[in-house]
């Protein structure tokens, strides 16, 4: 899965229906893709075959009813604190947006981030969150934007660039992303960006 796909590159920068265009395209997109990812510190979709597990540990990874968690996480297919399944015990948050940053105990729930423990009896990573690690499940609209934007960049700048300051280049050497993006291309990209407090 990919933000953008050659047919939307070809449409939106009007290219004649050159097939040759596609498999150049389709190269360059995972490295815009990839660059994007990595300017904001975030990953934009996440399909069904993206569902992975990580694991926390009670009194390292929470504090009182709040469970923390180290990335970002746009749907949640399971939350269990070693065998115990702790589906209905939590709450997102936030209640009603993604990505979660972390999850809440409920008034009413029946079983504590501790209540379960690894296969050896122990606390570190029991609490096991499975779900899409990313920001959503499918790019934002401004997202896919910038990388309409940046990949049609890319395919017209090929063959070199004035610029020299810290461009993007391909692991044969190939300049493929200006050392300085389009300026509202950063605006849009600049929401998005992972702030980490000190």
């Amino acid at each position: 899965m990919s933000y953008v796909a050659a047919s939307d590159i070809i449409q939106f920068g009007e290219f004649d229906d050159n097939a040759s265009d596609v498999p150049l395209i389709g190269t360059l997109i995972p490295l815009v893709e990839a660059a994007i990812d990595s300017y904001t510190g975030r990953t934009f979709e996440s399909g069904s075959d993206d569902v992975a597990s990580r694991y926390f540990t009670v009194d390292v990874d929470t504090e009182d009813l709040t469970l923390y968690l180290d990335d970002d996480l746009a749907a949640i297919s399971s939350v269990y604190s070693g065998s115990v399944d702790m589906a209905n015990q939590y709450v997102t948050v936030p209640r009603n947006s993604t990505p979660y940053y972390a999850l809440k105990l409920r008034d009413v729930a029946t079983h504590n981030w501790g209540d379960g423990t690894d296969s050896d009896g122990s606390y570190d990573g029991a609490i096991i969150v499975t779900g899409n690690w990313a920001y959503s499940t499918t790019p934002p609209g401004d997202i896919v934007l910038a990388a309409l934007k940046l990949t049609y960049l890319a395919y017209k700048q090929r063959v070199g660039l004035e610029q020299t300051t810290q461009p993007v280049i391909t692991p044969s050497g190939a300049m493929i992303l200006p050392a300085r993006w389009p300026a509202d291309v950063l605006q849009m990209l600049e929401p998005y960006r992972r702030r980490f407090v000190v």
